[in-house]
Parts: structure tokens; C-alpha cells; sequence
């Protein structure tokens, strides 16, 4: 039995609009994903210092649920458990009066760009003595990738 040129054609239409309906949710997803990343990232760059005792023992279901993140809420949601057990002692001076409007931006943050202006910013206010010897380095690589979702 043969295709007539009118089946194949419907076929192909068919699985263009299929593809076309996917590769949306797909694009999404790799966003998500790089979202989860850079803060698992920030996460690793922190010293232990940085973050209160507690931490240790919250850590690797907090880990794991950065992993399984699927939306860019799921990631903001995890980004403010972070600054939570960071505190303000590893911030910079300017924290405590940007705190409160970060954390609301955040808590509503639903688009990947809310999610990365959020990482950004706690990146930005974090001191340079809590972090990582070799966060300098993985930092350039970390911005850009956040900047591009902006």
C-alpha cells in the first residue's frame, strides 16, 4: 500500500506542528535546567562559613530538589532557602535594606529572567571572602549564562 501525495503531505504537517508544539516546552525546560544550575553553582561557591550550621543537614534534599526543578518558580523557590541560610553576616552592608524587596521579587518570580535577575543580584551582594577560591574563574562563565536568559 502506497502514500498518496496528500497522506504524506498531512503526515508532514502533522509532525511540523507536533515539533513546533514541543520545541517550545523543550527551549523552556534547557532554561529551567541552566536556572538550576547556576544556583546549585552559587550553592558550591559559598563557603561553609557563609551559611548557617543547619545547612549541612538541609543540603542534599535541597540539592535535590534544585535538580528536579521544572519551572523557574521551583528554582526562585530554592534561591530564597539559600539566602535564608545565608543570613546577612556573609552580605554585603547594603543587604539588610535590599533583603525585603529581593525576597518579594523572588517569591513571585514565574520567568526564567525574575529567577536569573534574582541569582545576579544575591551574587552581587554576597562578600568576596565567603566565597571559593576559584569562584572568580567560574564566575565569568556563571554571569553569562544568567545574562543571556535576561
Amino acid at each position: 500500500m502506497g502514500w498518496s501525495r496528500r497522506g504524506m503531505f498531512k503526515l508532514c504537517g502533522t509532525a511540523l506542528l507536533a515539533g513546533l508544539t514541543l520545541a517550545p516546552r523543550a527551549f523552556a525546560q534547557r532554561r529551567v535546567a541552566v536556572l538550576a544550575q547556576d544556583a546549585l553553582d552559587l550553592e558550591h561557591a559559598i563557603n561553609w562559613r557563609a551559611v548557617d550550621p543547619t545547612w549541612a543537614r538541609q543540603r542534599l534534599a535541597w540539592s535535590s530538589a534544585v535538580h528536579t526543578s521544572r519551572t523557574p518558580a521551583e528554582v526562585a523557590a530554592r534561591v530564597l532557602e539559600l539566602e535564608t541560610a545565608l543570613g546577612d553576616r556573609p552580605m554585603a552592608s547594603t543587604w539588610p535594606g535590599q533583603r525585603t524587596a529581593w525576597r518579594a521579587s523572588l517569591g513571585t518570580a514565574h520567568t526564567d529572567t525574575a529567577v536569573a535577575h534574582g541569582l545576579l543580584s544575591l551574587e552581587s551582594a554576597l562578600q568576596w571572602n565567603y566565597t571559593s577560591n576559584g569562584w572568580h574563574i567560574t564566575r565569568t562563565r556563571w554571569i553569562t549564562e544568567l545574562s543571556a536568559l535576561r
